[in-house]
């Protein structure tokens, strides 16, 4: 089968079954000569396809000297197929010493992230050559059955479909279809560079691996499409534990159901857990520290273990995955115009939407209005309660989660605490169904 059937028939079998009715095939275009195959190819299948919008994706990671001048050639590239073109500029942050490689990828995703819709498709290039790599490289690192699926050939772990047409093509064949069909590409340089893991894996040890055993990319490949099919019969296997143990709306697992199983079937639904959040996968070690310092922490502890930008933390009973909390200072006391958007590093937007019977009555004539956060011993009377009493006791029987609750902006008219913002309004300050009242809520 050549490749243009191959694309064809992926097509066809995966994307007609389940994105038949996508509006948008947005190609991930680097400018080399992978990404160009794989938008000529689909470029070329757009009377097949009449109702659905092609788009060229380029991000410009600004590393290389010659960044600006790649845009523009595949800003040209993509004109001359008739394609429409978007670019992002990013920033590269490789201060958590993550590696420029992995700090490149981190900043293209959330910049594909930024621009997906949902009901979208993301195409990208990754062909059988670097399925190999990639699996051979996470052997390297020790990863586990999850990892050494290396990468599939469609996923829809988040609000969009991820397609690697390529993934069965090697990249002699690519380089044929561009030859046959005089495709212009970038070349980056870098990708010469064995400084960089990946590099050095592809021309220092799989190059000398394929002088010995040519076909070793395709076999490489092919057992890691045989752990991915033993990794999905193992997840439908593990499927019902794991619904009985996930809190579907908060995405929580239940630390009791937990505990019934031993610990490689903990680290498994951990692992599941956490690819369903859409969070990258922690090491081993990682895993180990969750199980042994989160879930067998003492009833009274409050754990946590960071991963990359993720945490773990226990409250209650359950395990919850979130974001690293940024830097914030709860000392600083604000004035707020509330038709107004209020920013508070490190936590947020804070707005205010005006609706009839909902929400806190607007502040009286001279009356200041204020945000603080919560410096010990307040108190306060939720409406529709018969008592005042401390905010700690009512952030507790409220369920506030422990780590935000330094973090949750109070609202005060004067020296007046009015609103706990996600949790009440005060008594008094409730407004009665035929006024206008403030819905607040902080925007990430």
């Amino acid at each position: 089968m050549n490749i243009q059937n191959h694309v064809n028939s992926f097509l066809k079998q995966t994307l007609d079954a389940n994105y038949k009715s996508a509006s948008r095939w947005i190609v991930g275009f680097s400018g080399g000569v992978d990404s160009c195959v794989l938008l000529h190819l689909l470029a070329a299948l757009r009377l097949e396809y009449p109702k659905i919008e092609i788009v060229a994706l380029h991000i410009n990671h600004q590393i290389n000297p010659d960044s600006q001048h790649w845009q523009e050639k595949c800003q040209a590239i993509a004109q001359a197929l008739s394609v429409p073109f978007i670019s992002h500029t990013v920033n590269v942050d490789n201060q958590n010493n993550r590696g420029l490689e992995d700090a490149a990828r981190q900043a293209r995703y959330q910049a594909f992230e930024q621009t997906l819709k949902p009901g979208d498709v993301l195409f990208l290039a990754h062909h059988q050559d670097d399925q190999a790599e990639t699996l051979l490289f996470r052997l390297l690192r020790g990863a586990g059955p999850t990892g050494l699926a290396a990468m599939l050939p469609v996923s829809c772990d988040r609000n969009y479909l991820l397609a690697r047409p390529l993934l069965a093509v090697g990249r002699d064949e690519i380089l044929q279809y561009a030859e046959a069909n005089k495709l212009t590409w970038v070349d980056d340089p870098s990708n010469e560079e064995t400084r960089f893991d990946r590099n050095y894996l592809r021309h220092e040890v799989m190059a000398k691996i394929r002088s010995r055993w040519p076909q070793a990319s395709a076999n490489i490949a092919r057992s890691a499409q045989l752990i991915q099919q033993a990794n999905q019969l193992l997840e439908l296997s593990y499927q019902p534990i794991y619904a009985n143990i996930c809190e579907s709306e908060q995405h929580t697992l239940d630390l009791a159901q937990l505990n019934l199983l031993d610990e490689h079937a903990q680290k498994y639904i951990l692992r599941m857990w956490i690819n369903k959040n859409g969070t990258p996968y922690p090491s081993e070690i990682m895993l180990d520290r969750i199980v042994k310092e989160v879930i067998h922490a003492k009833i009274d502890a409050q754990p946590v273990v960071q991963f990359g930008q993720w945490q773990v933390r226990r409250y209650d009973g359950r395990l919850y995955l979130m974001g690293r909390l940024a830097d914030f200072n709860n000392n600083k006391v604000m004035s707020w115009s509330m038709s107004e958007e209020l920013k508070i590093a490190g936590l947020g937007m804070l707005c205010a939407k005006e609706k009839r019977g909902e929400g806190l009555r607007p502040a009286s004539q001279g009356r200041q209005v204020k945000v603080k956060f919560r410096a010990g011993g307040e108190t306060c009377r939720p409406h529709g309660k018969g008592k005042s009493q401390s905010l700690k006791k009512l952030m507790q029987e409220y369920r506030i989660l422990p780590w935000l609750r330094d973090r949750t902006p109070l609202v005060y008219y004067d020296e007046e605490l009015v609103a706990v913002i996600g949790g009440w309004i005060c008594e008094g300050y409730q407004v009665a169904e035929d006024e206008m009242g403030y819905c607040i809520e902080i925007k990430k």
